[in-house]
């Protein structure tokens, strides 16, 4: 039995290490799999500019109760929009979304992206990955 204990002691330990290591890469998994949220209320998004990690998932909420068209690039001084509108800087468009529904994107790369809204000239967000 005296033997018998130093291995039921270093069985435990072991099982209570790899849970310890589990949790911690659990919480750090659920870090980066966080969604960041940017409103679009009262004719503009909320906040304009968000910073996330590669991995981190970015949520366009149309809380305003109005439809939503968003492109990847940045709207003019003039009305919002690109002068040339043209979407070469990755090409992404999230289609027409309607009143209350959300947009989600996943950042894998690091950079700075601009995005517009085709339906409200006002409306125009930068997430900034790093």
């Amino acid at each position: 039995m005296r033997k018998l204990t130093p291995i039921i002691l270093a069985f435990i330990f072991s099982t209570m290490l790899g849970a310890l290591a589990a949790n911690q890469y659990s919480t750090q998994q659920a870090k980066l799999e966080k969604t960041y949220i940017i409103k679009l209320i009262d004719n503009q998004a909320k906040p304009s500019v968000l910073t996330v990690k590669p991995g981190q998932t970015v949520e366009f909420d149309a809380s305003d109760g109005k439809p939503h068209d968003l492109a990847q690039g940045h709207g003019s001084e003039m009305g919002g929009y690109a002068a040339e509108h043209d979407h070469t800087v990755g090409g992404l468009e999230s289609g027409k979304f309607n009143a209350d529904e959300a947009y989600r994107l996943k950042f894998q790369d690091k950079g700075t992206f601009a995005f517009h809204d085709h339906l409200n000239p006002n409306i125009y967000a930068t997430i900034v990955v790093y």
